[in-house]
C-alpha cells in the first residue's frame, strides 16, 4: 500500500492518516487552490490553525474537492496566546464556522506558551484550555486531543492534571534534530508523533552530504528527508506549493538502507538559523 493512503490507530482506536498536509505559511492568495492540489492529489489529512488566517480557504478547497468530510482528517490547533477554558471553546467554535465542519479529527494546544514567554511556566493555564479540549471530545466535537512543542519537563507538569491523556504530540522533527528524550516520553505515554517542518522550512537542503546520500538511495533529498522521519516512527506533516513537489513527497514507500539510516541519524547539528543563541524550547 502507497504511504498516502495508510493510516495508523491513535490511542482510543482513531484512524489518523500517516502523512499530512501542512497549510502554515499559505498566502490568502493561493491558499485554496493549492489545498485543492493537495486533495486532487491524495492528501487526506490538512493540518491548520487559526493563526495560519486559512481557514475559509481549507472550506471552499473541500468544497470544491467533492471528498466527502468523513474521508478527510482535519487537525487544528488552539494559538499561544488563547489560555483560558472560554477562550479555547470560542476559538474553535469561530474555527469550525471558517471551516465548514460541525467536528475536528485532532485538536492540539500548539505552544505551550504565548510565543516570546519561552521559559515561563503555564502549566495552570495549559490546564484549563485541555479541560476545555475534553469538554468537545466528550461531547464528539473532537475525535482526538493533543500538545504541540512541549518539552518532556512541560508534560510532567501537565500531565498528572488531565483526565484524558493526549493522544497525540506534535513537535519538529527532521534530520540533525530528532527530539529523542521528547518522542521517546511521549511514545511512553501512548502519544502518536505527527512531526512538523521535516524538511526544516527548507534547511536540511543546505547540508551537504544529503545529495549524495539521495542519489545513493535513487531518491530526491526531500523524500530521503521525509524517508528518515518516517522511520523514526513519526507522522510528518508536509507543505509545499508545487504539484509536482506534493507527488513527490508521497512516493515515500522505499525503506533507506541501514548505513544510510544510520548517518542520517548519527548527524546532530540542528541546521536552523532562526533560533535565538541557546534556545531551550521545542520546535
Amino acid at each position: 500500500m502507497q504511504v498516502i493512503n495508510k493510516t495508523i490507530k491513535l490511542s482510543n482506536d482513531y484512524p489518523m492518516p500517516v502523512l499530512g498536509f501542512g497549510t502554515y505559511g499559505l498566502s490568502k492568495d493561493n491558499a485554496e487552490a493549492v489545498i485543492l492540489e493537495a486533495l486532487n492529489v491524495g492528501y487526506r489529512h490538512i493540518e491548520t490553525a487559526p493563526i495560519y488566517l486559512n481557514e475559509t480557504a481549507i472550506a471552499k478547497a473541500i468544497q470544491k474537492s467533492g471528498i466527502p468530510r468523513e474521508a478527510l482528517f482535519i487537525t487544528s490547533k488552539i494559538p499561544p496566546h488563547i489560555k483560558t477554558y472560554d477562550g479555547t471553546l470560542r476559538i474553535i467554535k469561530r474555527t469550525m464556522n471558517n471551516l465548514g465542519v460541525d467536528y475536528l479529527d485532532a485538536l492540539l494546544i500548539n505552544n505551550p506558551v504565548p510565543w516570546g514567554e519561552e521559559g515561563k511556566d503555564y502549566t495552570q493555564e495549559n490546564v484549563e484550555v485541555y479541560r476545555a479540549m475534553e469538554t468537545l471530545y466528550n461531547e464528539e466535537v473532537v475525535g482526538t486531543l493533543g500538545l504541540s512543542n512541549f518539552s518532556v519537563s512541560e508534560m510532567e507538569k501537565l500531565l498528572p492534571h488531565l483526565t484524558i491523556t493526549p493522544h497525540i504530540h506534535q513537535v519538529g522533527v527532521f534530520i540533525g534534530h530528532p527530539l529523542n528524550d521528547v518522542c521517546a516520553y511521549s511514545h511512553k505515554q501512548g502519544m502518536v508523533i505527527q512531526g512538523h517542518s521535516p524538511l526544516a522550512r527548507g534547511r536540511i537542503f543546505k547540508i551537504d552530504f544529503l545529495a549524495p546520500l539521495a542519489q545513493k538511495e535513487s531518491m530526491s533529498i526531500a523524500q530521503l528527508a521525509l524517508r528518515y522521519v518516517l522511520e523514526l516512527g513519526i507522522y510528518p506533516v508536509v507543505k509545499t506549493e508545487s504539484r509536482k513537489r506534493m507527488e513527490e513527497n508521497i512516493t515515500i514507500n522505499k525503506p533507506l538502507s541501514k548505513e544510510t539510516f544510520k548517518t542520517l541519524n548519527e548527524y546532530t547539528k540542528d541546521i536552523r538559523d532562526y533560533l535565538p543563541p541557546n534556545a531551550k524550547y521545542v520546535l
